[in-house]
């Protein structure tokens, strides 16, 4: 049995320490953040709102993936979101919206990190804790935290956060690893989570909006299991996002809701209060090929939705493959073609 630590709870974090686990392994995660889900988390309000400010949905496309979806159902952590998807064009507003094709689209339920909560149930997770250097001594990997405190000695070490973050835990012990983290380069998003008195007069739940910097806005008390009282998510373009990412949120929110405002032809009146958060790392462009990045002996390893493909997806299917490569090295073997959750 190999002792195995894996830095960040999100997603793919979780999705390769649950693999490892349950392949017989001791599995230690730590993550700086309150709680699991990454950018798959939930913001709660004082009112009782809840604003899914992260990942909106996601679809499915991969076989091993869909195994997953599946069990996540069964276990009723996740549903179909049968909400009316458009688009605007560039120059249009609420009006000249249309219809997008309909597929499925899933959600955590009743929030986003549910996923994510439910597999760190069967795991040790540590929360508030930041690393900060990795050292590799007698045939162990070391971890550091930001306070210079000791978390332990590892047979290996999954790290699951964004690539920027990933090529600084590398520099030092893994510099080629640090050099292909550093090629992944990753847009920031803006989101703002705005609380509206009233339900707002737009027959779609969900909009793609082209021309601005809004990217998509959401109504997120559409969405299975959410508190009925009208809440609206809004994303920016990452392009735009970049351009201003050491704004203020006042600043940056302002824009926003302006531009909401007026592309939905509202009053001011329409969004009672709003708050808005700056996501620095927020979807891969572009990601790299590889689902995983491992070092020349195999007990460190890389993954994270810019390893292979962007989005809860991708995410996923990189934590299965770091998982991967780490039982072909202690134990000789893959993982099954079960629920893998």
């Amino acid at each position: 049995m190999a002792r195995i630590g894996v830095i960040g709870a999100g997603l793919s974090g979780l999705t390769a320490a649950a693999a490892l686990a349950d392949a017989g392994h001791s599995v230690c995660v730590l993550d700086k953040g309150r709680g699991p889900g990454g950018r798959m988390s939930t913001r709660r309000a004082a009112d009782g709102r809840q604003f899914d400010h992260g990942a909106q949905y996601f679809t499915v496309e991969d076989e091993t993936f869909a195994r997953a979806v599946s069990a996540w159902e069964r276990a009723g952590v996740v549903e179909t979101w049968e909400g009316i998807i458009g688009s605007i064009a560039p120059g249009q507003g609420l009006a000249a919206a249309a219809a997008s094709a309909p597929k499925p689209r899933y959600v955590g339920v009743p929030s986003m990190n549910a996923v994510c909560k439910l597999m760190r149930e069967r795991l040790g997770v540590a929360f508030g804790v930041r690393i900060a250097s990795i050292s590799r001594r007698e045939m162990q990997w070391t971890l550091r935290d930001d306070l210079g405190d000791d978390r332990g000695e590892f047979d290996a070490v999954v790290i699951a956060v964004p690539a920027p973050q990933a090529a600084l835990l590398l520099e030092t012990s893994a510099p080629e690893m640090a050099e292909s983290a550093r090629r992944a380069k990753m847009r920031s998003c803006w989101a703002v989570m705005a609380a509206c008195p009233d339900l707002l007069p737009i027959e779609f739940d969900g909009l793609f909006i082209n021309g601005g910097p809004l990217a998509w806005a959401a109504r997120d008390n559409s969405k299975p299991g959410r508190p009925a009282m009208e809440s609206w998510v809004l994303h920016a373009l990452g392009v735009w996002s970049d351009e201003h990412v050491d704004e203020s949120q006042e600043q940056a929110g302002n824009v926003l809701v302006s531009e909401f405002l007026e592309r939905m032809d509202l009053p001011a009146s329409a969004i009672g209060s709003w708050t808005a958060h700056r996501w620095r790392y927020a979807l891969p462009d572009p990601a790299l090929p590889s689902r995983v990045l491992e070092s020349a002996e195999g007990s460190l390893v890389a993954c994270g939705d810019w390893c292979g493909g962007p989005r809860v997806e991708g995410a996923f299917l990189s934590g299965i493959a770091a998982a991967h490569q780490l039982l072909e090295q202690f134990d000789g073997t893959s993982l099954g073609s079960g629920d893998g959750i």
